[in-house]
């Protein structure tokens, strides 16, 4: 259990729901059959039937963080020594590169520090140094997980200085931004290791993929005390175990499941019951902004959030979007040699909009019914994207393009038509029989286009569970670029 006084000032940073957040085991083969998927260019993940992304709503209601505030933004030169052993209480002797790497310090010496309880007739400033410890830690194996396996940055710190009454600060937001900058050097072609927010990658994995996920079985009620709060949503997961209904950690049979995923088989908005049976005293401060089409600020990470790609996440229509008109050197930006930089008023210009969210909020009419591939969009998305990593998952679309193309040798009352209508009606595939001349060849029996390959990443565990971060799931395959 977490010490009260601890929790009080997480709920004065904004932070409380995140220690609710349980650790699982993390199927490192599903997040990486995502990450070969991922954009960096927009921020989304390439599926057959469309563009799907992460968003802020994702980040507020499974992880419980918050996403209205300041701008997380300022200075990265400070004595770091001074810091640890004021902000901290741990003394770095000199030279000890093993606790303290320049900005980082070592998961284990902060889960050290907080090892023994705090004694309650403790004073103030070990009350505060014991909870940063715990909250910096949290924070590093959780959501700033970076690829050095076991160290956090300092930086966080500086939103901590203040624990009596401390500004409001997008936790979220640059949470979100780290995790899309992460998941960016994550598509890289040499890309072994990855950091970031994964345990959320995976749960929003199975809200909106429940076909791949496994079966959870609750635990009995009362085991686990009173029933979970409704955000974060990642509660649910805590004590629940899985049945292996699904392939799990086989990176193969998941792009295969991803290529072959049907329209009716993706929860394009998961949240809609748990949103509706909120208890009227609970407010999500950060509704307003979940469509907003702004970029997301975290120090020197400058990524777009562009929700306008994906519309269906918020039940409306889904139209061709603009094209993406990111600045390449934004995202080229990293830490490196710039400790005297004052970030606040290198990124103003995109701080000020991350600010006017309100004002860049996407609008479109509301959508009911599954977007069919004659959709407009869908035929111009089809035009524009690979959908395919390697060439087993191909199998199934050669398989219909075929009986298609043999399909057209009959008429409508032969039995063979019928025969082949059926066949595809029997994998969901009968409404492509209609497809418009210019939208798609009916004789489409070539292999469909694969683009090179393509390695990808595995996710952080938590320090409650903590282990080396894993090379990469990785199998021989044809995979696009971004």
């Amino acid at each position: 259990m977490v010490d009260e006084r601890v929790i009080s000032i997480m709920r004065l940073l904004g932070l409380e729901r995140l220690h609710m957040v349980p650790s699982i085991k993390l199927d490192h083969a599903l997040i990486t059959a995502f990450v070969e998927r991922w954009r960096t260019k927009t921020h989304s993940f390439h599926l057959p039937h469309g563009e799907i992304m992460i968003t802020l709503q994702d980040m507020e209601v499974i992880m419980g963080m918050p996403i209205e505030g300041e701008a997380m933004v300022g200075f990265t030169k400070r004595t770091w020594k001074d810091v640890c052993n004021e902000m901290l209480g741990i003394q770095i002797l000199d030279e000890n590169k093993t606790v303290l790497d320049g900005q980082n310090i070592q998961i284990k010496s902060l889960v050290d520090r907080i090892a023994q309880p705090l004694p309650p007739d403790a004073n103030e400033l070990q009350v505060h140094q014991y909870a940063r410890c715990y909250v910096l830690a949290l924070l590093g194996d959780m959501v700033f997980a970076d690829k050095s396996e076991d160290r956090v940055h300092l930086m966080w710190l500086e939103f901590m200085e203040n624990l009596h009454n401390p500004p409001k600060y997008s936790w979220g937001s640059a949470a979100l931004s780290w995790l899309y900058r992460q998941l960016c050097k994550a598509s890289k072609k040499m890309a072994k290791k990855i950091g970031g927010a994964f345990i959320l990658v995976q749960l929003w994995i199975y809200v909106r993929f429940p076909h791949m996920s496994p079966q959870k079985v609750p635990p009995p009620e009362g085991v686990y005390g009173p029933p979970p709060p409704p955000i974060p949503l990642a509660m649910k997961w805590a004590g629940a175990k899985c049945k292996k209904n699904t392939p799990t950690h086989v990176l193969s049979a998941y792009r295969n499941q991803l290529a072959t995923t049907r329209p009716d088989q993706v929860k394009w908005e998961p949240y809609v019951d748990e949103l509706s049976r909120l208890p009227p005293n609970f407010h999500i401060e950060g509704s307003n902004m979940w469509r907003s089409k702004v970029p997301l600020i975290c120090f020197w990470l400058v990524e777009f959030h562009l929700t306008n790609r994906v519309l269906r996440q918020f039940g409306l229509k889904q139209v061709q979007p603009k094209d993406v008109d990111t600045d390449r050197k934004l995202h080229k930006i990293d830490a490196r040699g710039k400790v005297e930089k004052n970030w606040r008023v290198e990124h103003a210009v995109h701080i000020q909009k991350e600010n006017d969210c309100s004002e860049y909020v996407c609008h479109a009419e509301r959508i009911e019914e599954v977007m069919s591939r004659h959709y407009p969009y869908m035929v111009w998305y089809r035009r524009i994207t690979r959908l395919y990593i390697d060439r087993d998952s191909t199998k199934m679309e050669i398989l219909i393009a075929n009986h298609l193309a043999v399909l057209n040798w009959f008429n409508e009352d032969f039995e063979e038509y019928k025969f082949i209508k059926k066949a595809l009606e029997d994998v969901d595939e009968v409404d492509r029989i209609d497809m418009p001349p210019s939208d798609e060849a009916t004789n489409h029996t070539k292999t469909p286009d694969l683009g090179p390959s393509m390695s990808s990443a595995a996710p952080m565990h938590t320090h409650r569970e903590r282990a080396p971060i894993p090379y990469l799931a990785t199998e021989p395959s044809n995979a696009y670029t971004s």
